[in-house]
């Protein structure tokens, strides 16, 4: 993950779990350490992006991530 800072809140450029340790729980680690980074951080949220037939998707909505409506984004207040 490579986090830029935005307006108090965090976008996530790039998650990437590879293959073979997909299904272990790094990636819900890794966007929970984020939101904890936001809050120490007192921003406002997280953003991120992600292509619309990923299969993460799944794991954004089980985290409580919200899509956008009019584009492909998604977030969650902390």
């Amino acid at each position: 993950m490579y986090p830029a800072m935005l307006q108090k809140g965090l976008h996530s450029q790039y998650l990437f779990v590879r293959p073979d340790f997909r299904k272990t729980g790094i990636a819900t680690q890794l966007l929970t350490e984020a939101k904890n980074y936001v809050r120490r951080n007192n921003g406002k949220g997280l953003a991120l992006e992600t292509a619309k037939d990923n299969p993460a998707r799944a794991l954004y909505e089980k985290m409580g991530w919200k899509q956008d409506r009019d584009y492909l984004h998604y977030y969650c207040t902390v």
